[in-house]
């Protein structure tokens, strides 16, 4: 059994830590989500101006998409998996996308 696994199976048991955790997760993310995006284009944005302060957050975007596909595809390599699954990593990265554009709190 893998850590996956046991991670998933130790929650899938424990309803309440999860949702407490999920709920703790959610305000921790959400509450400080506009100050910390401002401080962040404040930090980045007035020194280097806003076509740098751009393409340091294309490049990490860039970076983080080109990961996330180089574990999808060393993942797929050894198993082969469903239509579903595939399915769900599509609809995973159009949410991804979704998110960027449309939650952005400061428009980079």
């Amino acid at each position: 059994m893998n850590f996956v696994q046991r991670y998933y199976g130790y929650f899938a048991k424990r309803t309440i830590l999860n949702t407490l955790l999920i709920i703790i997760y959610y305000l921790l993310v959400v509450l400080p989500h506009e100050s910390f995006g401002a401080w962040i284009a404040r930090t980045l944005d007035e020194p280097l101006g806003r076509d740098t302060y751009n393409l340091i957050i294309m490049g990490m975007g860039v970076t983080g998409f080109a990961g996330y596909l180089f574990l999808i595809w060393n993942g797929t390599k050894s198993k082969s998996y469903s239509k579903s699954t595939w399915s769900y990593l599509i609809l995973t990265l159009l949410l991804i996308i979704y998110c960027v554009n449309v939650l952005m709190v400061v428009n980079v």
